[in-house]
């Protein structure tokens, strides 16, 4: 682990988020302790000082991002038949319960659970095939994990 990992408190490789209030949400990671962004497309290496010296000095802006699953075809395919029903979100409550419930729109976090912004939700029982959602990771946007496997 390099210095910078140390002082940001992320691992080698980690994503995470930090709020510039120069520039806004920046999505970074550092490997080898080389500090790079993404930019929408790739990762590119960073130069920016200014925003460095912001990040040390306030740590408490940095925001880890969870890791996303390595999916299986079968996971993919069922991400992509859930995603043409209209079924972009999921999310799991904080019990330890099989089931997983997918919305249209975003949930909303309620206590322990989340709930339906339009009142619609699905509830599946497929412990097997959505077992990398969780409560901590939730909700999660269903094409954004398409991403990481078409990238």
């Amino acid at each position: 682990m390099s210095k910078l990992n140390e002082i940001l408190g992320v691992e080698d490789g980690q994503e995470f988020e930090y709020k510039s209030r120069l520039v806004g949400c920046i999505k970074c990671k550092i490997i080898n302790g080389m500090r790079y962004t993404f930019d929408g497309y790739c990762w590119v290496g960073c130069t920016d000082e200014y925003i460095l010296t912001e990040m040390i000095n306030h740590p408490e802006r940095i925001e880890i991002l969870p890791v996303r699953p390595k999916l299986t075809e079968k996971q993919i395919t069922a991400i992509k038949g859930r995603i043409a029903e209209g079924w972009n979100w999921v999310a799991k409550d904080v019990s330890n319960n099989p089931w997983v419930v997918c919305f249209t729109e975003k949930p909303i976090e309620n206590e322990y659970t989340f709930c339906s912004s339009n009142g619609e939700g699905d509830s599946l029982a497929n412990k097997d095939i959505f077992d990398f959602v969780t409560y901590k990771d939730s909700p999660i946007y269903l094409p954004d994990l398409l991403k990481e496997v078409e990238e």
